[in-house]
């Protein structure tokens, strides 16, 4: 079975599966882009003059931040990103070792599917493209086909 993305839980009881790894904030593998309403936000922490910990950057959805996260794992020239934040998250994101994840189910805290049974992509299906050299659709397909027997049970 290829790896897959789980919805971690808050319920009493829940164990995260023994072939999971959790990626989500505030691990090394954690999104550093999140969206309120349609405003993207960008994780500058990192930046020791920065009275806020999240700093705007730019109107968008969902899809964007997910692009904006698999954009990280390519380098890119100053010239092209020039702006520190961006450029500070690519330098990490670049470093890291994806054979960590190769074979792992990865678990954050994003729903897999909406009331409609429609997917919502993340930045874990990123992770699982990147590091078992899967396209995204198949990454997708797996993923609805797990919550639907899920719902099932």
């Amino acid at each position: 079975m290829k790896p897959q993305r789980i919805q971690r839980k808050r319920t009493k009881g829940y164990k995260m599966p023994k072939n999971a790894i959790y990626v989500g904030r505030p691990t090394k593998w954690g999104n550093p882009f999140k969206l309120i309403q349609d405003c993207i936000y960008v994780d500058a922490g990192w930046r020791r003059e920065q009275v806020d910990k999240w700093v705007f950057w730019a109107v968008g959805n969902e899809k964007d931040i997910i692009n904006l996260y698999e954009m990280l794992f390519e380098k890119w020239p100053v010239a092209v990103s020039g702006r520190p934040d961006f450029d500070y998250w690519n330098d990490h994101f670049i470093k890291l070792d994806l054979t960590e994840l190769k074979g792992k189910d990865l678990a954050c805290w994003c729903k897999i599917v909406d009331k409609n049974n429609n997917y919502i992509q993340c930045h874990a299906d990123i992770l699982l493209s990147l590091s078992n050299n899967l396209l995204l659709n198949d990454v997708k397909n797996e993923n609805i086909r797990e919550e639907k027997l899920l719902q099932k049970r």
